[in-house]
């Protein structure tokens, strides 16, 4: 997201002579490049135009030649002189927080690494994995088990099984085995087991 980068263009022409290229972005005109002229020397060439996206999500190009430039020889076949591709566009990755104290050292250490942190309390975590997965990384950060549901939970580990979404449990006083996680639904993706309090 905002970085430049190229599109490219695969032209085939049976003959020579000058075309106007025109790309598009989803539906709009290339911001950074719309239009460039291409001397086509017949045959396979490749055209590179310079593209910028302003925010994540899908995104489609389409690379349409301009019919009135094109000399008449070339442009018997009417749907032969455009092309389109879909992509997905990624931003900053996110990181939601869990915790009692937003403006603890963690979640500033990860906003200061240009990560988008998003901080809430253990009762407004999202209840269904479709929910989290706007995050990358979900963090509990010193959370007992008894202050997040067992739905919660459960949404909490379908989002790491199913979906391959991260999850960090930060110790503290109310982390780990003391703050009762041994035998909870979220045990099943943390990498210890507990056995008792310690």
């Amino acid at each position: 997201v905002g970085q430049s980068f190229e599109v490219a263009v695969d032209l085939l022409s049976t003959d020579e002579g000058k075309v106007k290229l025109r790309l598009f972005e989803n539906g709009q005109p290339n911001a950074l490049e719309p239009v460039q002229e291409v001397e086509l020397r017949g045959g396979r060439q490749q055209v590179k135009l310079q593209a910028r996206v302003s925010e994540p999500g899908p995104v489609l190009f389409t690379a349409q030649l301009d019919r009135e430039s094109l000399p008449e020889a070339m442009a018997k076949v009417l749907d032969n002189d455009g092309a389109s591709a879909i992509g997905e566009v990624r931003g900053r990755p996110r990181v939601l927080h869990v915790g009692s104290d937003p403006t603890s050292a963690l979640p500033r250490a990860l906003a200061a690494d240009h990560l988008k942190v998003d901080n809430v309390g253990p009762n407004d975590i999202p209840a269904s994995a479709e929910a989290l997965r706007k995050w990358d990384l979900v963090i509990l950060s010193d959370v007992p088990a008894r202050a997040v549901t067992t739905d919660r939970q459960r949404a909490l580990v379908s989002y790491v099984k199913d979906h391959g979404g991260g999850f960090i449990m930060v110790g503290g006083e109310n982390a780990f085995g003391v703050g009762g996680w041994g035998g909870s639904v979220i045990e099943q993706i943390l990498p210890v087991r507990y056995s008792g309090e310690r």
